[in-house]
């Protein structure tokens, strides 16, 4: 087995604080993006090592899975397996420096999807927030498990059957990765438009992103200009109404 490369220790741009979804983010391609829109950590405060994750989130597994044993639709208890799996293969994406390792987060990611599935079918709806956000880490996982296409569809449909502006904000992001600008544009901009009082951190990121995106557009040239015109058209929402 080849030795995996040591890294430095991850500063908090470097990793997503697991929340509303490590936005999203694709483990080995970009941040988690559902993490994205949580409060900054300590560096103390996430783990150090690939080894580190597993003795962090091995336990909370094991003990998620117990409690199912017991009550088999308890979707509390799905949830936290379901959230254990995926801040474990976030945090190991991080440190992952062999194929072993890096097969061994692809697994974490396919268990977490599996549980999200699991425990948005017990719910049976997603009027709340938690299921919404439970559906976003789903097709973040389908997405960093390999699962491109069913993750991009997963949040597309989510998106546009809820408007909720953290769904449109980690599409966004899942296309500004595949260098699909424009289409990111378009979400951002329903993100920020987004109708709903309880969203202020996504909106404000997808306002965020517009700007960042209309400056990167502004300051290019040549295939930008289809990007800068769609961006003209694009003003954010005023997050206060």
């Amino acid at each position: 087995m080849a030795k995996p490369k040591e890294r430095k220790k991850p500063t908090g741009k470097e990793i997503a604080v697991v929340v509303i979804s490590i936005i999203m983010v694709i483990s080995i391609l970009l941040p988690s993006f559902a993490q994205i829109f949580a409060a900054p950590r300590t560096s103390q405060s996430f783990p150090t090592s690939f080894d580190d994750a597993a003795s962090r989130y091995q336990p909370q597994v094991d003990e998620a899975k117990a409690a199912l044993q017991v009550d088999s639709q308890d979707a509390a208890q799905e949830l936290k397996l379901a959230d254990a799996y995926f801040n474990w293969a976030s945090y190991a994406s991080i440190y992952a420096g062999n194929e072993d390792e890096q097969a061994e987060v692809t697994q974490l990611y396919k268990e977490a999807a599996t549980a999200y599935a699991s425990y948005i079918d017990q719910v049976g709806s997603l009027d709340t927030d938690q299921a919404k956000n439970a559906s976003i880490n789903e097709s973040l996982s389908l997405y960093y498990s390999g699962n491109t296409a069913q993750g991009v569809t997963g949040l597309e449909d989510l998106a546009k059957e809820t408007n909720y502006a953290s769904a449109w904000a980690n599409l966004a992001m899942m296309y500004e990765s595949q260098g699909e600008a424009a289409k990111a544009a378009d979400a951002y901009e329903k993100g920020a438009q987004a109708d709903t009082s309880s969203q202020g951190a996504g909106k404000k990121y997808c306002e965020d992103a517009l700007s960042r995106l209309r400056s990167s557009a502004a300051a290019s040239s040549g295939g930008a200009s289809a990007l800068s015109e769609k961006l003209d058209q694009t003003a954010p929402a005023d997050s206060t109404s």
